[in-house]
């Protein structure tokens, strides 16, 4: 029995399709057992926190610093306000100079209160005679320095600036004073007020071999 030409066709196509199928299943077969490598995800680098205490000066309001415990008319008392404001405040010192130009044997005394916008003392101090005193005030704490995994320095800058905490708070200074025995009119006092922050910078990791 003798095979058509297009039969014959038909049949050897149906021989490459089986052959082509055959090749297929062995390669699939040795790949399937040939042991893949890992796929290594690419690590991130790592950012070491940062950070310096600095101190910067500011200034009350009220910036006339005298004060006059009067007989009979009404004493002066100094009164002023501060704000403080900003990133990562931790502390406020405030620093009563009084140099007391009286006589040895007359010593007046300072009264110093320090109150915040709630109206809670959160200072005080006393000064007798030539004195100075300093009244800490702490505001807040240090953030977070938890290395950060990040693509870029910007990036990790940013990571870092969220766990910023901002302050935003004012202080009531009174300052008044008491003469004894003799009142001999008005004295002044120097008051310096300074604020103390953490600046927070990124650093990238250095990896060792």
């Amino acid at each position: 029995m003798s095979l058509k030409k297009s039969d014959k066709i038909i049949a050897l196509i149906g021989v490459l399709i089986i052959v082509v199928a055959g090749i297929a299943i062995v390669y699939f077969a040795i790949n399937q057992n040939e042991p893949k490598e890992p796929i290594k995800e690419v690590e991130k680098p790592i950012f070491n926190v940062m950070y310096e205490l600095k101190s910067k000066t500011v200034n009350p309001d009220n910036t006339v610093f005298n004060v006059d415990d009067k007989l009979i008319l009404k004493d002066v008392t100094y009164n002023g306000i501060v704000q403080i404001k900003g990133d990562n405040i931790v502390s406020v010192d405030f620093s009563v100079d009084f140099p007391d130009k009286n006589p040895l044997f007359i010593k007046d005394t300072l009264y110093i209160s320090i109150k915040d916008s709630n109206g809670k003392e959160v200072g005080k101090g006393t000064l007798t005679g030539k004195d100075n005193v300093t009244i800490p005030v702490k505001i807040g704490e240090m953030i977070s320095t938890e290395s950060i995994e990040a693509n870029t320095t910007e990036e990790a800058q940013q990571i870092l600036e969220n766990r910023y905490v901002p302050i935003d708070e004012k202080y009531s200074i009174e300052i008044y004073e008491v003469q004894k025995p003799i009142r001999l009119g008005k004295d002044s006092f120097t008051l310096k007020i300074t604020e103390h922050y953490y600046e927070y910078y990124v650093e990238e990791e250095t990896q060792s071999d």
